[in-house]
């Protein structure tokens, strides 16, 4: 980890004009977990472009703002509070299936929420954490059973409200963003055979609607069978943290990015 406490190389928050920079803001899959941190998609990203340029003058920095078993709720605190202070020139913000869950009361971030949650009256915290419960299978009784569909069903309306304010923010500073949004590897899966596109569908439309372009990489996994880009190989089947080989393919989405919809030399040269 760099001061900041983040999985990333040192970076100052000031930067000369030579430099341009990009943010990824996410939990676990951005920061690179459980791959080696030259592996993890942001830095072959950095790397790739950098490569791409082949230039002397200019350089490219991709700084990862992103906490293994982070929420929606605490990633936007990353975006307000941190990501521009670094002068972004672009923001990449990863989405996983499991972010609108609750950074608490939820066990899909493995407890590490709890880490920077101590309840004052741990009383009071159980009863809460218990009226939440009963909350959610209330407005849950009409929702797929599927934990990703669950919870989107159920905050959904939260998810819409903190899309719009990513959005927001972005635009309040001057900076473009992108939505890039992971899919979930199912043990055995086939990409061809997706059972949550459609969840992909509804959360493009909502990004799209306050102006934020989607990269969906369902497109990119489609040639590929889950087991090959997860980590089953070193940890035991992973539903959200891909291998060597899928942090590779989302650099390469995000590469093909920069080339064709920003046009790599306009971008340097200060044309967002």
């Amino acid at each position: 980890s760099n001061s900041q406490g983040f999985r990333d190389n040192e970076y100052a928050y000031d930067k000369n004009e030579q430099v341009k920079r990009i943010v990824v803001i996410g939990d676990s899959i951005a920061a690179g977990l459980g791959v080696n941190f030259r592996d993890s998609f942001g830095n072959q990203l950095e790397s790739k472009l950098n490569v791409a340029l082949d230039s002397a003058e200019h350089k490219i920095e991709v700084i990862v703002l992103a906490q293994a078993g982070y929420s929606t709720s605490q990633e936007l605190f990353l975006l307000e509070h941190e990501a521009f202070k670094y002068s972004p020139d672009l923001i990449v913000w990863s989405y996983v299936l499991n972010d609108p869950a609750h950074p608490v009361y939820h066990n899909e971030n493995g407890g590490l929420g709890r880490y920077y949650f101590e309840p004052r009256v741990h009383t009071a915290h159980f009863i809460s954490e218990k009226l939440f419960a009963i909350s959610e299978n209330w407005k849950a009784s009409s929702c797929e059973s599927d934990f990703h569909a669950l919870i989107h069903c159920v905050y959904w309306g939260q998810v819409v409200s903190n899309v719009k304010k990513i959005s927001q923010l972005a635009q309040q500073h001057g900076v473009p963003i992108v939505f890039l949004i992971h899919p979930v590897l199912e043990e055995n899966g086939d990409f061809a055979d997706y059972p949550l596109s459609h969840l992909h569908e509804k959360l493009a439309a909502a990004a799209t609607d306050v102006g934020m372009p989607v990269i969906d990489l369902l497109d990119a996994y489609q040639p590929y069978k889950t087991d090959d880009l997860d980590l089953s190989r070193t940890r035991g089947h992973d539903l959200w943290q891909p291998n060597e080989k899928g942090h590779e393919i989302v650099a390469d989405v995000l590469l093909n990015y920069m080339n064709a919809k920003l046009g790599m030399q306009k971008w340097i040269e200060g044309e967002r």
